[in-house]
């Protein structure tokens, strides 16, 4: 056993069990909050997939892991104790601190709500008609019907060589994951909402085109978790046993969902899954589902750079702007992206980012989590006090649910490249078509949110 790796193991689950503890008695007497909201997001993607991933390094550190994905290999063969204790610490640090500022900001927020938000019904069905016939179009531009299609779209997901990518159809394919979280807000729409109703089921059939349409993994569990994120929000709370189930059906489809698509683009071999260990199916679904640890592990222990000082970020920012329009070649550095992609992998390979652990370090070395806590503390106490401005309801709720989905984005990668991409510019265009705002009058004192 490594006991470096088994005290970075430890600190994550120290951390991981005193948050969740504290959380419980914090919301006790209140409605869950959007700081609830962004540590689940957090437990999702960095803390519990830490726990695991660090507990096999530390138990099984004399055997050799071979998961059977040359990137996760790459990484578990060059990591070592003191790299592990650094993303470990980086996420302590980076939580506690998020949270003292997210506090202070919003302790004396006025919780009378003064707006109601509601989703305009015929724009939303505008929005998810065009949707439908921008996929379709997708399909037939790839192939000569839509079955064929989808298997072309399968391997054009994949950079397959011998699938024509061209303007229309690379943008046509990134709105996918546009219209899925759009169409979201259908789930939302009925004034009075039942879970056991046409409208729900008939939104809910859309919303499953548009998760078949994204061919990932992840795209059919983001409407699920962006539902339960909603009912916490509003104050419903799901039942334990339908999280666990969840929860499986979820790790099922991390497992397994990647061949099954393999072998709808026409690779009959793909549906046997590979035999590996159980320990190294532990490794491979926590690597896969806190892809964004691994990745800090990477950068941490592959990527020699000097510090960036955040200037990334800007980048990301800036190439929004069309400067081939005002007649100038990219005047943009190489993405950092691609950099660690090509340390990761190759100059070649299916973008990998720096992480987000491995991205503070990038930024600002041993400061990095607390500039980042700096920045997340403030972006959710905002988004909290508007929250409590409005109306709580599910309409409302799963607004602010889809809001708080795109704010927490970079802790998946650690980039802003994937936040201020194209599809996420097109969804913030097409939530403000759908959505209306008004004022409400004469409302009682006690009728917003408790203070946090």
């Amino acid at each position: 056993m490594s006991f470096g790796f088994a005290a970075a193991a430890a600190l994550a689950m120290v951390v991981a069990i005193l948050a969740m503890a504290f959380e419980l008695y914090r919301t006790q007497a209140r409605r869950f909050d959007t700081f609830t909201i962004f540590l689940v997001i957090f437990y999702l993607q960095c803390l519990a997939p830490a726990i695991v991933i660090l507990s096999c390094l530390a138990f099984f550190c004399e055997e050799k892991l071979t998961l059977g994905n040359v990137f996760f290999d790459r990484v578990y063969e060059a990591v070592n104790a003191e790299h592990a204790m650094l993303v470990a610490g980086f996420m302590a640090v980076f939580l506690v601190f998020t949270f003292l500022i997210y506090r202070v900001l919003v302790a004396e927020s006025v919780s009378h709500p003064i707006y109601r938000l509601k989703i305009d019904a015929p724009a939303l069905r505008l929005v998810a008609i065009l949707g439908l016939l921008s996929g379709a179009a997708l399909l037939l531009m790839l192939g000569g019907s839509l079955g064929e299609g989808y298997r072309a779209l399968v391997r054009f997901r994949n950079s397959d060589a011998e699938i024509a990518r061209s303007f229309v159809t690379a943008n046509l394919f990134s709105l996918t994951q546009t219209f899925l979280l759009v169409g979201f807000l259908g789930l939302f729409i009925a004034r009075h909402w039942k879970l056991i109703s046409p409208r729900f089921f008939s939104w809910a059939a859309v919303v499953a085109i548009f998760a078949v349409l994204c061919v990932s993994r992840r795209s059919l569990l983001i409407p699920a978790l962006l539902f339960g994120f909603t009912l916490l929000l509003a104050g419903r709370l799901p039942k334990w046993s339908h999280v666990v189930v969840l929860g499986l059906i979820g790790l099922g489809v991390l497992y397994g969902g990647k061949p099954v698509l393999s072998y709808l683009a026409g690779d009959t071999r793909a549906v046997a899954l590979p035999t590996r260990a159980p320990v190294e199916n532990a490794l491979y679904v926590a690597s896969d589902l806190g892809i964004t640890v691994t990745e800090s592990l990477g950068t941490v222990a592959l990527l020699d750079l000097p510090p960036r000082w955040g200037v990334d970020h800007l980048w990301s920012l800036l190439r929004r702007v069309p400067e081939g329009a005002f007649g100038f070649e990219d005047p943009f550095p190489e993405r950092i992206v691609r950099q660690s992609t090509a340390v990761f992998m190759g100059p070649d390979d299916q973008d990998i980012p720096p992480g987000f652990m491995g991205m503070m370090w990038l930024d600002f070395r041993w400061v990095g989590p607390l500039i980042y806590a700096a920045f997340f503390g403030v972006g959710l106490a905002l988004i909290e006090r508007v929250r409590r401005r409005c109306e709580i309801d599910l309409q409302s709720s799963a607004v602010f649910a889809l809001a708080l989905f795109v704010f927490c984005l970079p802790i998946n990668t650690g980039s802003l490249d994937f936040t201020f991409s194209v599809d996420m510019i097109m969804l913030t265009l097409f939530v403000l078509f759908v959505l209306r705002v008004e004022r409400v009058e004469n409302q009682p004192a006690g009728g917003g949110t408790a203070s946090s």
